[in-house]
């Protein structure tokens, strides 16, 4: 992963530039009604809407927003090679240096995402599209500046994801790794992925559906089968004792796999 620090770094740079462009648009009035600069520009469903729809928090809607803000934090596939990837002296130093990182990056992300989905609700309000960015103007370079960033920043993040896809796929098939299957291998899945993404055409849709149904299984269902099938082997085992605290953790952890399951099904229906 050491090798795919730069393409990082330029994406990171590329979102907070865009969350400034943002920033500036919400408070410059660019788009603030007939007397802004770009207002006439804009068709009329991409035009700020305030005050029309009203907010509904039980909305079906809502499951829209939870599904798409799951996709912020779908690293779970690449975290064994994060971890592995940390210089430590030890295993101990090793956990915390992991665990900062994981709560820092994460905490980062949340703050980030928010800020600017609130810049952009600011802006647009009720028509703000599913890709904040196609709501700005083409005329307005600012914004065609931003897509160029938001196309570098996903280029960027997109070997991360690739690569731990690929290297799942070979574990999964039983074959030996080598040099020229990694190659036919990459051929077969980037094709596969590019012809799925010419076809469709709605990002808003991707991103609400896979956080959905991934997003939902990685960050509620999987952890939580995971914790208990480990907590029973172990239990078999004799390693730990079967105390009210377990019970507990075993009850929230079903609790937690049904939620998921639940936010999957509605999540990945309201995206259809």
């Amino acid at each position: 992963l050491a090798a795919l620090a730069p393409a990082s770094i330029v994406g990171v740079i590329a979102v907070l530039l865009t969350a400034a462009f943002m920033t500036l648009r919400a408070t410059d009035m660019s788009y603030g009604g007939p007397a802004g600069a770009f207002f006439s520009t804009l068709d009329s469903t991409l035009q700020p809407s305030f005050a029309v729809k009203g907010v509904k928090v039980l909305s079906p809607s809502i499951l829209l927003l939870v599904s798409t803000a799951a996709t912020a934090y779908l690293v779970h596939f690449v975290a064994p090679e994060f971890y592995r990837d940390i210089k430590a002296k030890s295993k101990d130093e090793r956990l915390n240096k992991f665990a900062t990182l994981s709560t820092v990056g994460f905490s980062l992300t949340a703050a980030l995402s928010i800020f600017m989905m609130a810049m952009g609700f600011l802006t647009f309000g009720g028509n703000s599209s599913g890709m904040i960015l196609n709501n700005y103007s083409n005329t307005d370079l600012g914004a065609s500046l931003c897509r160029l960033l938001m196309a570098i920043s996903l280029i960027g993040g997109y070997p991360f994801a690739f690569s731990a896809m690929k290297t799942n796929y070979i574990e999964m098939t039983g074959q030996k790794p080598s040099n020229s299957l990694n190659k036919k291998v990459t051929r077969l899945l980037l094709g596969i992925t590019t012809g799925i993404a010419l076809l469709l055409e709605n990002v808003g849709f991707v991103v609400s559906f896979n956080g959905a149904l991934m997003g939902s299984a990685i960050i509620y269902i999987f952890p939580g089968i995971m914790y208990l099938k480990s907590m029973k082997d172990r239990s078999q085992a004799g390693t730990v004792k079967d105390t009210a605290k377990l019970k507990l953790e075993r009850v929230l952890n079903r609790l937690l796999v049904a939620m998921g399951v639940v936010v999957a099904i509605l999540g990945g229906a309201v995206s259809v």
